[in-house]
């Protein structure tokens, strides 16, 4: 069975994007305002989404296809972009773990051509 989740936008890369910070001596490291505003506001879609799908939160998958629709030709580097997905799903408990026990089988692509133009499509199979 696919299920089939639309995100609004491109996802900010979580792993490039960090803020650096010292208090007390000690030194912090945390994801951009831009990051952490992104998957604020895509949390609030995965969790329409999954009350749509009864609650499931214990997906087994089978695959998992990230399909990238961006606006333009502009470059970016798709694994960090997969990554920021990834754990946007973790958080919201779709998947148990982001590593190859839980997610056997991953695919992360652009479409240029798409009419879904600006979205990230993430098609989860069980």
């Amino acid at each position: 069975m696919k299920h089939v989740l639309t995100l609004e936008g491109i996802p900010p890369s979580k792993k490039n994007a960090k803020n650096v910070f010292s208090r007390g001596g000690r030194i912090f490291v945390i994801s951009s305002k831009k990051y952490l505003a992104w998957e604020e506001e895509q949390s609030w879609y995965v969790k329409q989404w999954q009350g749509r799908k009864a609650g499931r939160s214990d997906l087994t998958l089978k695959k998992l296809i990230v399909t990238f629709c961006p606006k333009d030709k502009r470059k970016f580097d798709i694994s960090n972009k997969f990554e920021s997905v990834a754990d946007l799903l973790v958080k919201n408990k779709i998947i148990v773990d982001d590593n190859y026990i839980y997610v056997p089988h991953i695919e992360a692509k652009i479409n240029t051509d798409a009419s879904d133009k600006g979205n990230t499509i993430i098609e989860l199979e069980v």
